[in-house]
């Protein structure tokens, strides 16, 4: 009997307990309805005080869960706050969060949210800390809307959603790129396929969805209000709705457990690539016509691994490679650009022009633009015989000689005096490989002449052995190796117009160097019809020795090789505007991170630096190939490469003719002024 009393204690006290937490609710939140949104399911305020208070503990186990660390944008539309006390809502939290309370229509005037401002938003001025609610004031100035742009580009979203889907996820504005989106029903029916599929949720790489459900057969300990986790794969053939599971933080703990990746396979989708064939060694075509290169083999190699296929084109319709013209991108940029491709995989640089447009994939590789001009002309060979000593050591070694000459003098004073001339002469004979008539008897200058002796017979071997490489090894005259060298010479520059942005670049560049090259640049116009588009024009420049040809590095060199002109060119060492190439998407692309993840294992990997190795190399090996065809190289001295001892010896001859005439005038007048 005691039992039965003590059980009916114990319910009448937790329903007054029940009924008091009723009414405080009811009078402290007067604005809140007598029916929720979806009155079947909870038609009182209990079931509203019940639906909000499993939507506090839910989100509040999202911050501290999932999210936590994360920077958190809270996007409440009007009609939610309707049906829910956002200020009740959001009380509780822990984890600051910024409150976005917005209209469901997209207002009319849109141009300052487009611009980057959040005007048209209806209040972003809540932040909520750990002492409770905290509303800052409006802050319209430029600091102010450059924190909140960082905060709604960077931040996790949450959208908590009612009957009608907030204008921010149907027409979101083009800088607003969430990291990830997490929507928060408050209805029972929700619509989880059309809120997965909006525009916003659409171009946002991780997403996810809570929809709530009222359980009528919950038992004690058991939550009257559930949550089930969604998901989108837009890929999948068939169950692009995926449900992930009812929701749990001991479940969805991590970070990868709520935001699924739902991009892992693209269960065979096709990917179209504006690409430019003539790209060597990143995009170009084999004599089989089938295309090649490290974009190619990189992006086949991870939709391996992603499950999708591409397609390439030969060149953009425009035949431009990628620049902004009048505001709209052309060439193969305008392609991915206007939606008309998914990406492109050809030579491109990140730069700061581009990044505001595109987005882009890891960067795979370094690289620069770079010159070529021709070889100069080798010096006359008949200087042969004093290119094997630089200018310094044949001064060093005449005044050797002299000072040698006189210290032997000195040394003969002292025994056998001999004129300076007979000195000189002496020492002389060992640089020529001639001995003494006789050997001094003193050991004085024998220990001089053997340290001489010595020294003569290095200097002669090193002089004897340049000599044999000069006379079969042109000489020419020092290369241009720095920027800075080049831009102070007579040579021009020339370029293929295909629409990169060096031209313009060096045209309005503060450099002096670069901006001399940009003044003395000339472009020439694409064609078609020819093998390289009309890069020979600029060869044929090269070869005349009055330009220098701009073009990016790799491709300058295999160019040159392919035309067989790698012998008479040569490439200055120094690039210009060399950075990261990467793969450029649109903007917003969902999977991209995928494409990073994947650049980054192959170049990790050593794969891509494998790839563009070997690409260079057979490409070189083509050319190297018929070389060695047709026939050796190997040929003998000629005339014109011993022309210089015989003018030597020419000049020799003539000078002992005019001492001859004049001993002999000598000779002839002595003589008669004898008789």
């Amino acid at each position: 009997m005691w039992l039965v009393t003590l059980l009916f204690v114990v319910l009448t006290v937790d329903a007054q307990l029940s009924l008091y937490s009723r009414l405080a609710f009811t009078q402290s939140h007067d604005h809140l309805p007598r029916t929720l949104i979806n009155g079947n399911v909870l038609g009182d305020v209990g079931g509203a005080y019940k639906l909000q208070h499993a939507l506090v503990t839910v989100f509040q186990e999202v911050l501290e869960g999932p999210l936590s660390g994360k920077m958190i944008s809270l996007l409440v539309a009007q009609d939610v706050e309707v049906d829910i006390n956002i200020y009740e809502f959001l009380g509780g939290m822990s984890t600051p969060v910024l409150l976005i309370r917005t209209s469901v229509s997209r207002p009319r005037d849109n141009s300052s949210l487009e611009t980057g401002n959040q005007h048209d938003l209806q209040q972003v001025d809540q932040l909520y800390e750990q002492e409770g609610i905290d509303q800052a004031q409006q802050d319209n100035s430029p600091r102010g809307e450059h924190i909140n742009h960082q905060l709604l580009s960077y931040s996790v979203m949450v959208v908590v959603v009612g009957r009608e889907v907030p204008w921010q996820l149907v027409s979101p504005p083009g800088w607003w790129s969430p990291s990830a989106v997490l929507v928060l029903s408050v209805h029972t029916n929700c619509q989880a396929a059309s809120f997965l599929q909006t525009p916003l949720l659409q171009k946002t790489s991780r997403v996810a969805l809570l929809c709530p459900k009222h359980r009528h057969d919950h038992t004690l300990g058991q939550p009257p209000v559930t949550f089930t986790v969604y998901s989108w794969c837009p890929y999948h053939p068939e169950r692009q709705l995926v449900v992930v599971g009812r929701w749990n933080l001991t479940k969805f703990s991590r970070w990868g457990e709520l935001f699924q990746d739902r991009f892992a396979s693209l269960y065979g989708a096709t990917l179209h690539v504006s690409s430019h064939e003539e790209d060597m060694p990143y995009v170009f075509k084999n004599p089989d016509d089938t295309f090649d290169g490290v974009g190619k083999r990189m992006t086949e190699a991870i939709g391996e691994w992603m499950n999708f296929s591409i397609t390439l084109t030969r060149q953009p319709s425009d035949n431009r490679w990628g620049e902004l013209v009048n505001g709209s991108w052309v060439g193969m940029l305008g392609h991915v650009w206007r939606g008309e491709k998914d990406l492109t995989i050809n030579y491109l640089t990140i730069t700061e022009e581009r990044n505001k447009y595109f987005d882009f994939s890891f960067p795979y590789h370094n690289e620069g633009y770079g010159y070529s001009i021709a070889i100069p002309p080798p010096l006359p060979r008949w200087r042969s015989l004093v290119y094997s000593f630089t200018a310094l050591v044949w001064a060093v070694m005449g005044g050797v000689l002299v000072l040698v000459a006189l210290v032997f003098c000195a040394l003969t004073h002292l025994h056998n005096p001999l004129s300076f001339s007979q000195c000189f002469s002496s020492i002389l004979q060992s640089l020529m490989n001639q001995g003494m008539s006789q050997v001094p008897q003193e050991w004085s200058l024998r220990m001089f002449l053997g340290g001489w002796w010595i020294t003569a017979y290095v200097l002669v071997i090193s002089y004897t052995c340049n000599l044999i490489a000069v006379l079969t090894v042109p000489v020419y005259p020092t290369r241009i190796t720095t920027i800075q060298q080049l831009a102070h010479t007579y040579y021009r520059s020339c370029m293929l117009d295909y629409g990169e942005f060096v031209p313009e670049a060096l045209a309005t560049s503060t450099h002096p160097a670069l901006s001399a090259l940009g003044a003395k640049l000339d472009l020439m116009p694409v064609d078609g019809t020819r093998e390289f588009g009309g890069q020979e024009g600029c060869v044929g420049l090269v070869l005349e020795g009055t330009h220098a040809h701009v073009e990016s590095f790799s491709f300058l060199k295999l160019l040159y090789f392919l035309l067989g002109h790698k012998d008479v060119v040569y490439f200055v060492k120094e690039q210009i505007y060399q950075a990261n190439l990467a793969f450029f998407f649109r903007r917003n692309t969902p999977w991209k991170y995928k494409f990073d993840q994947g650049i980054q294992s192959l170049v990790e990997s050593g794969l891509v630096h494998k790839w563009y190795d070997d690409i260079m190399s057979d490409i070189k090996k083509i050319t190297t190939t018929s070389e060695e065809d047709s026939g050796p190289s190997e040929q003998p001295l000629s005339l014109g490469h011993l022309q210089g001892p015989f003018l030597l010896h020419l000049v020799g001859l003539l000078s002992s003719l005019t001492v001859f005439l004049v001993e002999y005038c000598t000779f002839n007048q002595a003589g008669a002024s004898t008789q």
